[in-house]
């Protein structure tokens, strides 16, 4: 009997046909039992999984390269008239080999401590201060199917490597032609919310990112192309419709669709574009597109150049970098130098950043906060701790321009004090210099000296004078306390 491995929806995937696609999807699927397995169950399974890939496709507004998605509407046409080939490949081949290898969950070793992960992959074995490398590749729809991982799965990767303390830094490989609107905003939000904690560099390796995949490159902390034929942009919006009541009604088929009287303004884009007004589904799509653009404004805040870049164009490196879409051109190894770099300023960052923490605990009076979704939880004893802490800061900063002018005036008086005593200590100098010269005059006049001599008896009778009894030397004394 073969294996049965059950997600978190409760279903069950045959884990010896789709060995390669189970790890990390999580898609309502058949239960399969050892009664009823056979090739025609696990077709139904398949395409029970593949249905919102199915259904991405033709229904939901794409953030995509046109020439990419041109390439491929003769597949996307055989796929809609049942062609059981084109089916596969888009959605893959659901009679993989019995002996293909099993998605392994584990990280894998890349060298240089960078290690290449997937939304699949356990996080909860990698080393300490660790590079992680995910790869996106192809179109991207919002949610992932049997053989491919959606936009929600890659953002929420994203969301457990901002919290996996192991993870010092994230690069992600992108080579997409775009995607699905829908989805595309999220995994933006995840890049910027994991960037916030850690770096996070984008690289186009030798392909191309475009629209939706740029939307979400440009979220990056900095963004590098490998090769000078790599392209990046098509930052803009456009649709493609199609009259299907006419293609059912060619098909033997006719179509006839029937509104409620309430409702006059529904899907007015749609029926006012086949019939030749393209007025509303214009509007619709202008709201997307300035949506992408504003968001690739605020991501590359401060490099992005004038506006020719949200026309839609695509670029190769060198005017990317011109018009700020990119900020270099860097192989693998440089990529992962300039990661290690970043890890370190942000490590920096991060001892001041607490630092000011700790003077925010101090603030509130609390040894701690509880951390919730989003930011901090705290109590209203310690918001009013803070208020009080702020409104003290705004007294000193009010009181600031008045003690400042009075250090200032003290100073002032200091400097005159200063200057005065530097006077008195001058004369006091010169005083002293001309009474040690007198001294040296007075002990010159010696016994060998016949001038002014005295006689024994009246030197016995003399008063002795000492030099520090003469009345200029005792105003000395007094005057400067020596």
């Amino acid at each position: 009997m073969t294996p049965l491995y059950q997600n978190k929806y409760g279903g069950y995937v045959n884990i010896k046909t789709c060995s390669r696609n189970v790890a990390g999807f999580f898609v309502p699927v058949i239960v399969l039992s050892a009664e009823n397995e056979t090739n025609d169950v696990c077709f139904v399974k398949v395409a029970n999984m593949s249905f919102r890939t199915a259904s991405a496709i033709m229904r939901g507004g794409w953030l995509i390269n046109k020439q990419w998605a041109d390439a491929h509407m003769p597949l996307v046409f055989a796929f809609m008239k049942g062609d059981a080939s084109a089916a596969r490949m888009l959605m893959g081949d659901d009679n993989t080999d019995d002996d293909a290898d099993e998605v392994s969950t584990a990280s894998n070793d890349l060298g240089q401590n960078v290690f290449a992960i997937t939304p699949g992959s356990f996080l909860g074995n990698l080393p300490k201060d660790c590079i992680v490398l995910i790869e996106v590749s192809g179109p991207m729809f919002k949610t992932g199917d049997w053989c491919s991982y959606g936009m929600e799965d890659y953002a929420e990767l994203l969301y457990k490597i901002r919290s996996n303390t192991n993870v010092s830094g994230v690069i992600i490989d992108f080579d997409t032609p775009g995607g699905e609107a829908a989805g595309t905003a999220t995994m933006s939000d995840a890049i910027n919310a994991c960037k916030a904690a850690k770096p996070v560099i984008g690289f186009v390796d030798d392909g191309m990112c475009a629209s939706s995949g740029y939307w979400q490159l440009s979220a990056c902390t900095e963004i590098y192309c490998n090769q000078v034929t790599s392209t990046v942009g098509s930052i803009g919006v456009y649709c493609t419709i199609a009259d299907w009541n006419a293609y059912y009604a060619h098909e033997g088929l006719p179509v006839k669709d029937v509104y409620a009287p309430e409702s006059t303004e529904k899907n007015q884009e749609y029926l006012q574009s086949i019939a030749g007004n393209d007025d509303l589904l214009k509007e619709k799509l202008s709201v997307i597109a300035q949506a992408f653009t504003a968001a690739v404004q605020n991501n590359r805040s401060g490099k992005i150049v004038g506006a020719d870049w949200a026309k839609g164009a695509m670029y190769f490196p060198a005017e990317a970098k011109k018009l700020g879409l990119i900020d270099g051109i860097k192989n693998y190894d440089q990529v992962v130098q300039r990661m290690n770099t970043l890890i370190r300023t942000n490590k920096s960052n991060s001892k001041t950043n607490n630092m000011a923490f700790e003077k925010l605990l101090a603030a509130a009076k609390v040894e701690s906060f509880t951390v919730v979704n989003g930011g901090f939880e705290t109590t209203e004893e310690a918001l009013n701790n803070m208020e009080a802490h702020v409104a003290q800061l705004e007294t000193q900063v009010q009181n600031f321009p008045q003690e400042l002018a009075a250090a200032n005036e003290k100073v002032v008086q200091l400097t005159s004090d200063l200057q005065a005593t530097g006077g008195q200590i001058i004369k006091a100098t010169n005083d002293l210099a001309t009474a040690n010269a007198r001294i040296t005059e007075l002990e010159a006049q010696g016994p060998g000296n016949t001038a002014g001599t005295v006689s024994e008896k009246d030197e016995q009778h003399a008063p002795k004078v000492s030099a520090m009894d003469m009345p200029f030397q005792k105003d000395l004394l007094d005057k400067y306390s020596l």
